[in-house]
């Protein structure tokens, strides 16, 4: 590799630190659940699916998205997550049961990503309450307090992912591209009225498209795989070019 072509590479950073928030979240937040179910609910089967739920919400999952939808969609995974659990603990009470069933339902969940959106985002999520059910070796032994552990922690990852340190990277990204919009209207503007493109204009868009780049080329938790808005916000960042 060329000194030119490695001084053009974009740089992997943590700009945001997206991902130090994800971690301190969960380091706050896991050995604080993991007290509260054996010391205070004194169900100590109860620690393991509450982490889960953080990690699941937190970690895996991480959706993005306007305020009010991410927490809808944090939800549907406690519930739909709550289910898997069950069902992969009934069908770990016998392992002739639980290997088929696990293959058909983690088909089912990762097929279920075509449809894209939080559908996708989701998906290891899903998976994951499912196989901690169907390989916990208590099978529905400790089901009662395997399902209050992992809704107390659902719960609190909802309310984690809201309000503790979020970041919506799609509304900094809009603000920037608002910014290349504005300035490439008033080079049109300027061009109809017969004044041509003045360096003035060519600087500022030049320079409101380095912003735009400096918080999109790089990051490592780019907007995109989520929900449609973020796909199409990603494919206008691309085009404004």
């Amino acid at each position: 590799m060329t000194q030119a072509s490695a001084a053009s590479e974009p740089k992997q950073r943590d700009a945001a630190h997206i991902f130090l928030r994800r971690a301190a979240r969960v380091a706050i937040l896991v050995p604080l659940m993991t007290w509260f179910t054996s010391e205070v609910i004194k169900q100590p089967a109860a620690g393991l699916p509450s982490s889960f739920a953080l990690f699941c919400i937190l970690v895996f999952a991480n959706l993005g998205g306007p305020p009010w939808e991410r927490f809808r969609a944090n939800a549907g995974i406690v519930v739909v997550g709550l289910v898997a659990l069950v069902l992969g603990a009934v069908t770990g009470e016998a392992v002739w049961v639980a290997v088929p069933a696990t293959f058909v339902a983690v088909f089912v969940i990762s097929y279920a990503a075509v449809l894209r959106g939080y559908f996708a985002g989701a998906m290891k999520a899903i998976i994951v309450p499912w196989v901690l059910g169907a390989t916990s070796g208590t099978g529905t032994t400790n089901l009662p307090a395997e399902c209050v552990g992992w809704l107390i922690g659902g719960v609190l990852a909802c309310a984690a992912a809201s309000l503790l340190w979020p970041y919506y990277e799609q509304d900094k990204l809009k603000f920037k591209l608002a910014d290349v919009i504005d300035a490439s209207a008033e080079m049109i503007e300027d061009r109809w009225g017969g004044r041509g493109y003045s360096s003035e204009l060519l600087t500022k868009l030049d320079s409101s498209i380095a912003s735009l780049q400096t918080i999109y080329d790089g990051v490592l938790n780019r907007p995109g795989g989520g929900a449609v808005r973020e796909r199409a916000l990603m494919l206008a960042v691309d085009e404004v070019n």
